[in-house]
């Protein structure tokens, strides 16, 4: 592997149906919050942007308080449709060097109808494919297929098997590999490769995980120019990717903090002034250990913590704009949503993928810049991968144990 690579899928299961967040105002908002309901001590990742256009499918057609609840949550405007069709025309323009590539799909079963209406604006707004099959097997073996080819294999699967209720399947792939503008030497420091000496190169580290002893680990190095910036109780950096519009950052607590408190106050608005700090290049070294994690998450309890409850209230859930089928008991909720997620970062990369699924069913800081900087993770960190003109978290994940 010779790339950072990062995949998202999410699953989004519809079926007929049987407190309150605070407003959220951006995409950023929904992002850092599902984080912080999502992470813990232990290595993770997620693709909020994954998850919100699976999502925002299903908020097309949702109507009254539960349309009002999915907005607060997903920070979702009058406009949010045409914005979501902006949204994705800058990642698009950003496939270049670095691929990037995003796919929404609808499977939908055979003999129930959705609007047109609805059918018109998930091909139009989120360029979804729409697939009527015959929901057994054969469909399932299809939706996974799917997921593998939007995700370059490295999301095989995303779905075990569709229920007896379940009428709709929204699905979001996203999919990453970029080659860093700087690449990390694989010589150790010193050494010489044509007649020069490397900048940095791999050496041994102690990491100190959130859990448990801390353990030895080779650390990758390079000694250049990066946007940089600190404050009390924290480091970060951007690591770009060739073309120059897909980024890393990555985040790491002071030594006397802890991840679990950083990631506490993690907001939009700590979060965009962390980004705004990133601007003047300075010199300095980045040493941060190879990772490679896969890993699937259940995100019907996030999504409740952070106030959406209503969709998936098989009796109360109203999406009237997806479809009116004339008996209550095939009228649709959402039963259940599931991301995997793929990332693997290396010398001269970073590869990462999600796929998000929603299954729909019915009822039944101040420094001297003149000196060189060092961040060393040697510790857990947070990284994001990001869309740097528009500022979208394509990605965002901890390292709490790169072994």
């Amino acid at each position: 592997m010779n790339r950072t690579t990062a995949v998202a899928v999410a699953l989004l299961c519809v079926l007929p149906a049987a407190a309150q967040a605070p407003a959220a105002s951006d995409a950023d908002v929904f992002a850092l919050a599902l984080h912080r309901r999502v992470a813990g001590g232990a290595n993770v990742m997620t693709s909020p942007y994954s998850l919100r256009q699976a999502l925002g499918m299903a908020y097309v057609g949702a109507a009254g308080q539960t349309r009002a609840e999915m907005a607060r949550v997903l920070g979702a405007g009058p406009a949010f449709e045409s914005d979501e069709k902006e949204r994705r025309k800058s990642l698009e323009a950003a496939n270049g060097p670095a691929t990037l590539k995003v796919a929404n799909a609808l499977f939908l079963k055979e003999g129930y109808a959705l609007l047109p209406l609805f059918i018109q604006t998930v091909r139009e707004s989120f360029a979804a494919d729409v697939f009527v099959r015959k929901f057994g097997p054969e469909a399932v073996a299809e939706i996974n297929a799917w997921a593998r080819k939007a995700t370059n294999g490295k999301i095989p699967a995303i779905l075990g098997e569709l229920a007896e209720d379940d009428r709709a399947v929204l699905l979001n792939a996203v999919y990453f590999k970029g080659s860093w503008v700087t690449a990390f030497p694989k010589e150790k420091a010193g050494s010489v490769k044509r007649g020069r000496r490397s900048s940095g190169g791999p050496f041994p580290e102690t990491f100190h995980p959130t859990k448990g002893k801390p353990f030895p680990v080779e650390l990758m190095s390079v000694h250049e120019s990066f946007a940089y910036a600190e404050a009390p109780g924290w480091q970060a950096v951007r690591l770009p990717y060739k073309g120059g519009r897909l980024a890393m950052i990555a985040v790491l607590p002071a030594a006397d903090s802890s991840m679990a408190s950083f990631r506490e106050n993690l907001d939009a608005p700590v979060w965009r002034s962390l980004r705004s700090e990133l601007l003047m290049p300075r010199q300095g070294l980045v040493a941060i250990p190879r990772f490679t994690f896969a890993e699937t998450y259940e995100m019907k309890a996030p999504l409740g913590q952070l106030g959406m409850n209503l969709p998936f209230d098989r009796v109360r859930a109203d999406f009237s704009k997806m479809s009116k089928p004339g008996d209550v008991r095939e009228e649709l909720y959402i039963s259940k949503v599931v991301q995997k997620t793929f990332v693997a970062v290396d010398e001269e990369g970073t590869e990462a993928a999600a796929v998000t699924s929603v299954l729909m069913g019915v009822r039944g800081a101040s420094m001297r810049r003149d000196e060189p900087f060092r961040f060393v993770a040697n510790r857990p960190f947070l990284f994001v991968i990001e869309e740097v003109r528009s500022g979208t978290i394509l990605f965002i994940g901890e390292v709490h144990d790169p072994r």
